[in-house]
């Protein structure tokens, strides 16, 4: 009641202008709020976003200096902020709904809030739109192809990622390419086009070295890792993860080395050095627990079973592959969900619970397939290797639906 007085006595008694001036203060408070409170938690990802609005300083803002006061602050007002967007895409401030979309897409990424980033951007674009700013449409598109690739919607992935190189290509901005062209790879990676997936991270390389562009070299060549690592070729993808691992820490890139050591964990795995990969992985998961990153953090606890599972510690595993089951829930993670199922799978079959076993194995299964990766073909091998382990000979074999 109170409010809906305040708003009638503001529309009857204060001049349209005075209004506009007031809600333009508001949104400049927001504004400068979050770009304050995502630089203080190492989340503003100013290289992935257009040019923005310049911010005006504000006074007062609430102190989120520490970072702490930071994430109480943004979890306390995402809703404000989700309605601003919306109340500023509508009612002639896109600028502002475009920037803010932009500044807090990476800590709603870092928590795995995709619905969230789904509404900021969706107001977003259409203020890009309507405001004809197709630069700024390039780089939300971009950020929604990411979104959609962490949810697994792979293709609507790609049909962003495209939609936003052609943006980019009509502005002619080369660093936008290349920002679509590193995520579009991310896609194909997942989907096991190794060769595409190199294609397009190695364009998008040359592009960010000849910009002098040393965070964005730095993700690209934990992915190229990554890439090596699938075709079998250790000895390179040692070299990618090392040289990214050494450039993210000069850099003091928090997220990227991270990901570095949890590649780098995978990478002595497969050597069979697996006390240097459990090290890896708990450094790893130490660093994403400190930025909250709860996706990256699901990451290196599934690299951390599975390193574990490879060195005769099987109880542990199973524990580290149903933190990060519970994590990669949480923010809808399905491909980590499934790695996750996998992990327990495996350490069930090696402790002899062979119908926990199967069940995890399903679960996986269900996931890989519904995503359309390559894991599903080795889940369904080792489904196919229990099945002749538990039916007795002469017996008909029992056939459940997957749970």
């Amino acid at each position: 009641l109170l409010r809906a007085y305040a708003a009638e006595l503001t529309a009857t008694t204060d001049p349209e202008p005075d209004r506009h001036a007031a809600l333009t203060r508001l949104f400049d408070h927001y504004l400068a709020t979050t770009t304050a409170a995502t630089t203080t938690l190492g989340l503003l990802s100013v290289d992935r976003r257009p040019r923005l609005l310049r911010i005006r300083q504000v006074a007062p803002a609430p102190p989120v200096g520490d970072p702490e006061a930071a994430r109480t602050w943004l979890g306390a007002e995402r809703a404000n902020l989700v309605a601003v967007c919306a109340h500023a895409t509508e009612h002639g401030w896109q600028a502002h709904a475009i920037t803010l979309a932009t500044t807090l897409f990476t800590f709603l990424a870092a928590g795995g809030r995709y619905t969230e980033i789904l509404t900021l951007h969706g107001h977003a674009c259409r203020a890009a739109r309507d405001s004809d700013d197709v630069h700024s449409e390039a780089y939300l598109l971009t950020n929604l192809g990411f979104v959609h690739w962490r949810r697994g919607c792979y293709q609507n992935a790609l049909e962003h990622h495209r939609s936003a190189l052609n943006r980019f290509h009509q502005v002619d901005d080369r660093p936008g390419r290349a920002y679509a062209l590193f995520s579009a790879g991310l896609v194909l990676w997942r989907q096991g086009e190794y060769r595409q997936a190199a294609e397009h991270l190695r364009k998008a390389l040359d592009v960010f070295e000849q910009l002098g562009d040393r965070r964005s070299q730095s993700k690209t060549w934990t992915v190229l890792g990554l890439i090596c690592l699938r075709q079998g070729d250790d000895k390179r993808a040692a070299e990618y993860e090392h040289r990214a691992l050494d450039l993210s820490e000069r850099l003091g890139d928090v997220l990227c080395k991270a990901y570095a050591l949890t590649h780098l964990g995978l990478v002595h795995c497969s050597r069979g050095d697996h006390q240097r990969a459990v090290e890896c992985h708990r450094q790893s998961h130490d660093l994403a627990r400190q930025l909250g990153h709860r996706t990256a953090e699901a990451e290196a606890l599934n690299g951390l079973g599975e390193a574990l599972r490879a060195s005769g510690q099987a109880v542990m595993a199973g524990a580290r592959h149903a933190d990060a089951l519970a994590l990669a829930e949480q923010v809808g993670e399905r491909y980590e969900q499934a790695r996750a199922h996998r992990g327990i799978a495996v350490t069930r079959h090696t402790m002899g619970d062979l119908e926990r076993a199967r069940r995890h194995w399903e679960n996986a299964l269900h996931l890989y397939t519904s995503l359309g990766v390559p894991e599903a073909t080795a889940v369904h091998a080792q489904l196919t290797a229990l099945a002749h382990e538990t039916v007795t000979p002469g017996t008909p074999e029992k056939k459940e639906r997957p749970t």
